[in-house]
This record gives structure tokens, C-alpha cells and sequence, in this order.
């Protein structure tokens, strides 16, 4: 076995011991390891199974010497008789509580293997079986497990071969089941599974994170979803990335935004909303008073819905993070933020990369953090920056008391700008993290900076 991992709190000396030795011969065999570490609760990672076959007895033998609390198996090519080994210890187990099997091709008989064991274990909590082969007769099996088990809270799926039927089945089991976290990224879920799923939120009131993105539900979808939202009190948070899901589908979630009053977490990059569904998330960020995460990247959105979210965020006050990349806001997007940054007093993290934001967008974000009290993290990466942009930047931090990051990779920064950042860190105390990589900052300006400031902050690029 050429890797294995443990953490939980061990010792630094023993940490590096198990490293250096054949660590998994150390777990079965080392009298010496089982005293030092017995009743710690460890993870164990498992990574590229060669000649190691998994049986009942040396799993058995792994528990007992071992209170493992977390199993990841990853790229193990696994038989139907390894996971039966697992499953058979799985019946009895009281201390494994996450099981992982990452990339390691489970098809629905394997799949069906671990299934049935869960529905007698009563102590796993987290099952994830990302990039494997889950399909329509395993995900009954699984689905079949879930109305029966009362303790497995996360179920990941992503990456799978999961489709509508599947979806559906995974559905009916929301209406029984005690999960808090489902994962079904990346799958070939359609609008119809999208429907399924949100008429099964309708009624749960246990799950709180439903993982949606990289499937294809469409406008179609995402207004289920947003009627479920209506009346659904658990949800928190809500990913449905890469769908497709348009102007109508956006504007069905916002306006469901309008009335939910649990949501905190909303992903909706790479969705082509426009300006449009900007403005309707706008008008939705005026009124709601629980979301605290927002991701519109990707979307095209371009000046016009930058200027409709600004002014959104005047009235909002709950809002902490905005991830707006990539949406060709310019100068003038750019110009809105800044303003808005003047007012709003709960912003804490704002993303506004590959922007285009050129160095006169630099400027007037630059003059708000002259005020703004609140900001602590702040992406300006490939916008365009040139020194101009950056020695504004530079005078903001020579007032500025509370940002502590500041991203300006892949911009056309030279020396003077990097020289003038230097200058300002002389009186700036609270910047941690400076990101000045890709830039055209040469070799003398580099060695200034490090040398200034190297030891107290960390920056990037030098």
C-alpha cells in the first residue's frame, strides 16, 4: 500500500514516524503503534490498492486496534468481495462515521453491497461515492436503505451516471428519510429530476444543503425548485451551478428569494442569467434577510446588472460574500460597486475577477475602500490593472484598516505599482495576503518586496 493517512490531533513525533515507515503494516502489526494510539479516533485514507486484499478479518483487526472514525478508499479498483468485506464489517461497526469511495468505478452490484449494510448500521453519518458508476438499479438500493436508516445525514453522488428516473427514485426517499446534506452534482439529472426532487422539498424538513450543479435542469427545473422554496423551512443552502437555467429560471428563483427566510448559501455561476436575472436577483436582495452567500460568476451579466446589484446591496444587510467573476462589468460595473461600498455595511468578501475593470475601475473601487470599514477580502485579478490602477490601490491601504486580502494576479502590474503597494504597507497593519502573481513585476521589485514585507504578510508572486 503506497499511502496512507491519519489525522486527528497525533503527536508531531508520531505523526512523522508513520510517515517515514510502511504505514499500513504498522496499522496490522506495530504492538508498539496500537499502544500509542489506542482510543484515538483517526482517519485512514487508502490510496491506489496494489497487492492489499480487504478481508473481514484484517478489517476487523484495523477497528479493533484503531478507533476509525473515517475510511477513504481512493482509486482502489474495488470488487464485488472487497466491498462485501467492508459491508460485513459495516453490520458491526460502532466508531466508522464517514465512508468514502472516490474514483474507484462501483458499479450497481458493489453499490447495492454497501446499501444493504446500511440498513443495519446505525452509526455512519457520511457516505460518499463521487466518480464511480451509480446508476438506476443502485440508486433504488440506495434510496431503499435511506427510508430505513435513521443516522446517515450526508449522501454525495457526484459524478456518477445518475439520470431523471434515478433522481426520482432518490426523491421518493427525501419524503422518509432523515438526510441533511445531499450531493448530486455532476450527473445527467433533466428538468424532470429537478421536478421530482423539488416536490420532494416540498414536504422534507430535515434536508438543509442540496447540491444540484453540473446537470442540465433547465428553466424548467429551477422554477420546481423555486415554488419548493416557497414553503420549505430546512433548506440553507442551494447549489445549482452550470444548469442552464436562464432568465425564466432565475427570475422564478429570486422571486421565491422574496419569501424564503431560511436560504443563506446560493450558487448560480455559469447559468446564463444576464442583466436581466441580475436585476431580478436585485430586486430579491432588497428584501431578503437571510442570504449571506451569493455566486453569480459567469453570467454575462455585464454593467447594467452589475449597477441593478448595487444597488441592491444599499438596501441589504445580510449579504457578506458576492462572488461576481467573470461577468464583463467594466469600468462603469465597477463604478456601481465602489458606491454601493460606501453604504453597505455587512460585505465582507467581494470577487471581481476577469472584470475588465481597467485601471479607472481600480480607481473608484480603490477611493471607496478609503471609507468602507467593513470589506476584509477583495479579488481584482485579470482586470487589467496597469501601475496607474495599482498606486491607487496602494493609497486606499495607506488608509484602509480592515482588508486583509487583496488578489491583483494576472494583471500588467509593474514595478512602480508593486513599489507603491510596498510604500503603503509601511503604515498598513492588517493586510495578510498580497496575490501579485503574473504580473510584470521584475526581479528588483520582488526582492523589495520580500525583503519589506516578505516576513509579515504572505504574498504571492515574488
Amino acid at each position: 500500500m503506497n499511502y496512507i493517512d491519519f489525522f486527528q490531533n497525533l503527536e508531531e513525533e508520531i505523526l512523522k514516524k508513520i510517515v517515514k515507515e510502511n504505514i499500513f503494516k504498522l496499522y496490522l502489526t506495530s504492538k508498539e503503534m496500537c499502544k500509542i494510539l489506542k482510543n484515538k479516533k483517526i482517519t485512514v485514507a487508502i490510496k491506489n490498492k496494489q497487492d492489499y486484499t480487504f478481508s473481514k478479518v484484517k478489517l476487523e483487526r484495523l477497528n479493533t486496534r484503531f478507533l476509525v472514525s473515517e475510511l477513504r478508499l481512493i482509486c482502489c479498483k474495488l470488487g464485488v468481495d472487497d466491498l462485501q468485506a467492508i459491508a460485513d464489517v459495516l453490520r458491526e461497526n460502532s466508531t466508522l462515521q464517514t465512508l468514502v469511495f472516490k474514483m474507484n468505478n462501483i458499479e450497481d452490484n458493489g453499490v447495492r453491497v454497501i446499501a444493504e449494510a446500511l440498513r443495519e448500521n446505525s452509526k455512519l453519518q457520511t457516505l460518499k461515492l463521487y466518480w464511480n458508476s451509480v446508476g438506476s438499479n443502485s440508486a433504488r438500493a440506495i434510496a431503499e436503505a435511506l427510508c430505513v436508516n435513521s443516522t446517515l445525514h450526508t449522501l454525495e453522488l457526484e459524478f456518477n451516471n445518475m439520470k431523471d428516473d434515478d433522481a426520482n427514485t432518490i426523491a421518493e426517499a427525501l419524503h422518509k428519510s432523515t438526510l441533511q446534506k445531499l450531493n448530486l452534482r455532476h450527473n445527467g439529472i433533466g428538468a424532470d429530476g429537478a421536478i421530482a426532487i423539488a416536490e420532494a422539498l416540498s414536504v422534507n424538513s430535515t434536508l438543509h444543503t442540496l447540491a444540484l450543479g453540473g446537470n442540465y435542469i433547465r428553466s424548467d427545473g429551477a422554477q420546481a425548485i423555486a415554488e419548493a422554496l416557497r414553503v420549505n423551512s430546512t433548506l440553507q443552502t442551494l447549489m445549482l451551478e452550470d444548469n442552464n437555467i436562464g432568465v425564466d429560471g432565475t427570475l422564478a428563483i429570486a422571486k421565491a428569494l422574496g419569501e424564503n427566510n431560511t436560504l443563506h448559501t446560493l450558487l448560480l455561476d455559469n447559468n446564463n442569467i444576464g442583466a436581466d436575472g441580475a436585476k431580478a436577483i436585485a430586486n430579491a436582495l432588497r428584501v431578503n434577510s437571510t442570504l449571506h452567500t451569493l455566486n453569480v460568476q459567469s453570467n454575462n451579466i455585464g454593467a447594467d446588472g452589475a449597477q441593478a446589484i448595487a444597488v441592491g446591496l444599499y438596501m441589504n444587510s445580510t449579504l457578506h460574500t458576492l462572488n461576481f467573476k467573470n461577468n464583463n462589468i467594466k469600468a462603469d460595473g465597477a463604478r456601481a460597486i465602489a458606491d454601493a461600498l460606501y453604504v453597505n455595511r455587512t460585505l465582507l468578501v467581494l470577487e471581481l475577477w476577469g472584470n475588465r475593470v481597467g485601471d479607472d475601475g481600480a480607481q473608484t473601487l480603490a477611493e471607496s475602500l478609503c471609507e468602507n470599514s467593513i470589506l476584509q477580502k477583495l479579488e481584482l485579478g485579470r482586470n487589467g490593472i496597469k501601475n496607474n490602477g495599482a498606486k491607487v490601490i496602494a493609497e486606499a491601504l495607506s488608509v484602509n484598516s480592515t482588508l486583509k486580502i487583496l488578489d491583483l494576479e494576472r494583471n500588467n502590474i509593474g514595478d512602480d505599482g508593486a513599489l507603491a503597494i510596498v510604500e503603503a504597507l509601511r503604515v498598513n497593519s492588517t493586510l495578510q495576503i498580497l496575490d501579485l502573481q503574473s504580473n510584470k513585476v521584475k526581479n528588483k521589485g520582488k526582492k523589495i518586496l520580500s525583503k519589506t514585507w516578505g516576513n509579515r504578510i504572505g504574498i504571492l508572486g515574488i
